[in-house]
């Protein structure tokens, strides 16, 4: 599929903001076609001016009907001329439109999808707009039976206008405040694939806002009800399209989207609780290993189904070990296989646990560099050892077995607070053998350097 986006401006009484926003998306080299919804004099002498502008299209719709009317105005305005998506953002210019090339880069990878922006706000925003739309962020997981849509109100998004059009030509779609939340519920239902990318949003002190608290609050509460009651009918459907995804997984390819979407792992928040952990350790003390393992079942199969960060990050490395040939997958991974390697990192959490509680000595290990750390340690120098998932490299605590070997651990505790805090409790001297840090910047390298030639 060829990709031809432009840019589509909703405008209503925005000329102040509307020059600067126009002005930051011609750095980008696409047609700019700005949709006025019947804005008043001042506005209609800042387009004449706009409308000499090299690249820049300007339709004028003569009565105001909202901003809806004026998106799908240019949805279609700009599908007869041959273009393939429509990258819609506000005239305001609340959003940072630094972030454009990512979203370009994001749909040119899936064409199909629609590429929306998930809002981070700074202290600006006014809590009643903040509250506002962690409700309507309810009633849209509600009405889609799914936590897909991450953001429903923010009006910077990549629209597939092929799909776009083919759905506001079959369904009457709300014109107004109402419609940024309608239409993506709709495409949901109709199966165009969605994607989500962090946006940094700033409301100016001085900004022009038409929110009608009253009025718009109860168009928006209307549309909710409306798509609630929709809903029932497509339920099946909806929910047998989440168990598709859960059971019968599909390739996904790495798309700049999806890498931009993902948190890093050490940024990610902890799931589960301390509570939890203390139950599976106390199973393991009393009944041993074998218990452990069939309490951990039901955890991982939670995980299976509601963690959807950790399934996808599964899913993605199993087909790659399925693609390369591997002889320990040569059918497709399924549901089962996601279910056995989520698995494993319980067991490895196990196995961390051990090993700080010396359970794991020497001769339970294969350690390959015995000559090579004997010369380290002779050398009255230390060493820095970096390992992989290949291994677990909390055994090395194991090590310390070898001719009074110190092993301390470089830990990031972020991502598992909760499990280093409860591990710390439960041995003290854990915590005078833990490094603890934050990222790996130059100030972790001259510590680390620091211990080391101190041995």
């Amino acid at each position: 599929m060829s990709v031809n986006p432009a840019f589509l401006v909703p405008n209503y009484n925005h000329g102040g903001a509307l020059p600067a926003t126009v002005a930051g998306l011609q750095r980008f080299g696409l047609p700019i076609l700005i949709v006025d919804d019947g804005s008043g004099a001042a506005d209609q002498r800042v387009l004449d001016q706009l409308q000499h502008e090299p690249n820049v299209f300007i339709e004028r719709l003569p009565v105001n009907r909202g901003k809806g009317a004026a998106s799908m105005h240019g949805f279609r305005w700009l599908l007869q001329r041959g273009y393939s998506h429509a990258f819609q953002i506000d005239a305001d210019g609340q959003h940072d439109q630094q972030v454009i090339p990512q979203f370009l880069a994001a749909s040119a990878a899936a064409p199909t999808a629609m590429v929306g922006g998930k809002p981070v706000y700074d202290a600006s925003i006014p809590k009643s707009r903040l509250y506002g739309r962690k409700i309507t962020d309810f009633w849209v997981a509600l009405e889609t039976l799914s936590l897909a849509i991450e953001d429903a109100m923010c009006g910077f998004r990549i629209y597939p206008l092929a799909a776009t059009c083919a759905l506001i030509g079959r369904v009457r779609i709300g014109e107004r405040m109402e419609f940024d939340i309608e239409i993506l519920v709709r495409m949901y239902w109709a199966g165009v694939p969605m994607q989500f990318l962090p946006l940094a949003v700033t409301y100016p002190q001085d900004g022009v806002s038409h929110f009608k608290a009253l009025r718009d609050n109860l168009m928006i509460s209307r549309t909710h009800a409306k798509l609630f009651f929709l809903m029932f009918p497509r339920a099946p459907q909806l929910l047998w399209r989440r168990l598709r995804r859960l059971w019968i997984p599909k390739a996904m390819p790495k798309t700049l989207s999806a890498a931009v979407n993902e948190a890093h792992w050490s940024q990610q928040q902890e799931r589960g609780s301390t509570v939890g952990i203390a139950i599976l350790v106390n199973a393991y003390r009393l009944f041993g290993r074998r218990v452990f393992s069939a309490l951990l079942a039901p955890v991982m199969l939670y995980f299976v189904l509601f963690n959807r960060t950790a399934r996808r990050a599964s899913q993605t490395f199993l087909q790659r070990v399925h693609a390369s040939g591997s002889p320990a997958l040569l059918r497709p991974p399924g549901w089962r296989d996601c279910f056995a390697h989520l698995r494993q990192f319980g067991e490895a959490m196990l196995d961390k646990i051990a090993a700080w509680r010396g359970e794991i000595n020497a001769a339970d290990m294969v350690f390959e560099q015995q000559a090579e750390l004997q010369r380290v340690k002779q050398n009255g120098r230390g060493a820095l050892l970096i390992g992989s998932h290949l291994g677990n490299l909390e055994l090395a605590r194991a090590l310390s077995q070898y001719d009074d070997v110190v092993v301390n651990a470089v830990v990031f505790t972020e991502h598992g607070q909760r499990f280093m805090d409860y591990l710390k409790k439960q041995h003290p001297a854990v915590a005078a053998h833990l490094i603890e840090v934050q990222d790996m910047g130059a100030d972790t390298a001259v510590m680390l350097r620091e211990r080391i030639d101190r041995g």
